[in-house]
């Protein structure tokens, strides 16, 4: 179906429509008279004034369309302007335009974006925004960060006709199964194209679905390409407006956003700017409850969080592919075969965080796991630490902790187990036990029963502060030990009566085959 035909299927049949075309790739001198008379063509009352009359200037030339300011002096003596998009050529192999002609009328309706005054063959006529078009260094600031925040609350209130189903992963899926068939004729271009591990992507999208999955992110209707070429200010009255929703579709909250984020870094891919944890904070305020912001609570400031950088992911994948696509495809002097490797390589780089991140989530955040009693973990990237204490607050039941490696929040960890985790008895480490770690031991769970230290480098020193201050302690196992003075550790305390030195060999004797049946080393004797 023509765009031209889609227009009256999808839109208000009061829309002019034309079956011209303009041809993108001419310069603008010659573009030109032919802008001049699709505008003739599409508004009637046009049709008699003399070319003369109208100005032609580019407004913005991004990496998929080409937008100009036609102008002009009607009868009346009122100075118009609209804009005319050109779509980029072959942009159809990667965008639904029907979708977007579906959607375009009712947001303009809610007041999104420029409003729809024509189509024709190979793009759309709007009326002109008189803004300008935020960089990304813009988007960053606190007070239009808010404003997008409340914009985009609103944008995703809006109901879009038709089916709610999201289209993330199939329109991925999609861009996969393209462009993992693709040849180039350009020699160095397929070069690098063949370096590209099509399994590997795969595997990453299914792993990657699956776990957003478990997330159950909302669904809005989702702009999808909220980058600062789509946000627009008019300064003197601080009316922001979003435009262009040729990716618009119903999809996942947390994507929308975190695509946003990923677009801080602009076309450069600097991620360096990608917003930090309270920037982030302030964008979720203003987007859950736009006319209070300080009263969202944490809770839902941590949902909105983990939701948002988990899709910040797919968000990635996403834009990798469609590069791929575009590099194939798309005439314009652009490196698409080099996005793709900066937008893959950035999602490997934030996969385990990210991964990390959801994971120990998805382990109670949602229902606090009020039965959770015990709880392993092998690795945990230092950028949570301060995630872990709130989880723990949640599981009031918790009994064993086993760390594979001690994180920075170790002693704010014990210090919410001893406020609200009255059965915690146990606890296993796999990493070096220092003076503030066994001092936190004894200061927050001294009633401990079971301490696990097995590949765990300890010195006598500590041993003796833990076995002083943890007084019920029944077990302890441990395979690597400093044996730095094995006869100023032990006789200290255990199950034992206190003892400030030796007072026999057969009562050392006695101690050692004790604590022999606790651990896997047998002690020296």
């Amino acid at each position: 179906m023509e765009i031209a035909e889609e227009a009256r299927a999808n839109c208000n049949s009061d829309i002019p429509s034309s079956s011209l075309t303009v041809e993108t790739s001419l310069p603008l001198p010659q573009m030109k008279p032919r802008i001049i008379y699709l505008c003739k063509d599409l508004f009637k009352k046009w049709s008699h004034l003399d070319d003369s009359h109208f100005s032609v200037e580019t407004v913005a030339g991004g990496i998929t369309n080409l937008l100009l300011k036609v102008s002009t002096r009607e009868d009346n003596g009122n100075d118009v302007s609209v804009t005319v998009r050109l779509y980029g050529p072959n942009t159809e192999y990667v965008i639904n335009r029907q979708r977007e002609l579906q959607a375009i009328g009712y947001l303009s309706t809610a007041g999104f974006g420029a409003k729809l005054l024509g189509v024709f063959g190979n793009g759309m006529v709007q009326s002109f925004i008189n803004a300008r078009t935020l960089s990304p260094s813009d988007m960053k600031k606190p007070k239009l960060a808010a404003e997008i925040a409340r914009q985009l609350h609103k944008f995703h209130q809006v109901d879009i006709p038709g089916s709610k189903e999201p289209q993330l992963w199939i329109d991925i899926i999609k861009f996969y199964e393209k462009a993992s068939i693709l040849e180039f004729d350009d020699s160095e271009k397929q070069r690098k194209y063949m370096t590209i591990s099509f399994e590997e992507v795969h595997n990453e999208i299914v792993e990657l679905k699956d776990l957003t999955d478990l997330l159950n992110a909302p669904v809005v209707f989702a702009h999808n390409d909220l980058l600062s070429g789509n946000l627009m200010l008019n300064d003197d009255e601080g009316k922001l407006y979003f435009i262009d929703f040729e990716y618009g579709s119903y999809s996942y909250r947390g994507f929308d956003i975190g695509n946003h984020f990923n677009e801080y870094a602009g076309y450069d891919c600097d991620y360096s700017v990608y917003p930090d944890k309270d920037e982030q904070y302030h964008f979720f305020r203003h987007y859950l409850q736009p006319e209070k912001p300080q009263e969202v609570s944490g809770n839902d400031l941590e949902d909105l969080y983990i939701e948002t950088n988990t899709f910040m992911l797919a968000s990635h994948l996403f834009w990798a592919l469609w590069a791929l696509l575009q590099a194939k495809t798309s005439p314009i002097d652009f490196d698409y075969l080099g996005y793709f490797f900066l937008r893959y390589e950035e999602y490997r780089k934030q996969k385990e965080v990210c991964f990390s991140l959801a994971k120990l989530y998805l382990t109670g955040s949602r229902t606090g796991c009020p039965e959770l009693k015990f709880l392993s973990w092998d690795e945990l990237p230092s950028a949570f630490d301060a995630e872990i204490p709130k989880l723990v607050r949640k599981w009031r039941k918790l009994e064993h902790l086993s760390f594979g490696e001690i994180p920075n929040s170790f002693t704010i960890i014990l210090e919410e187990i001893e406020q609200w985790c009255r059965n915690f008895s146990g606890l296993k480490m796999f990493a070096t036990i220092g003076p503030e770690e066994a001092n936190a031991i004894v200061t927050h769970v001294p009633k401990i029963r079971s301490l696990d230290l097995c590949t765990t480098f300890v010195s006598s020193n500590e041993v003796m502060v833990i076995l002083g201050g943890c007084k019920e302690l029944e077990e302890l196992k441990s395979w690597v030990l400093l044996q730095d003075s094995w006869e100023q550790c032990w006789p200290y305390r255990f199950p034992f009566p206190a003892e400030e030195s030796w007072p026999s060999w057969t009562y050392r004797r006695r101690v050692m085959a004790a604590l022999e049946t606790l651990f896997v080393t047998p002690l020296p004797v």
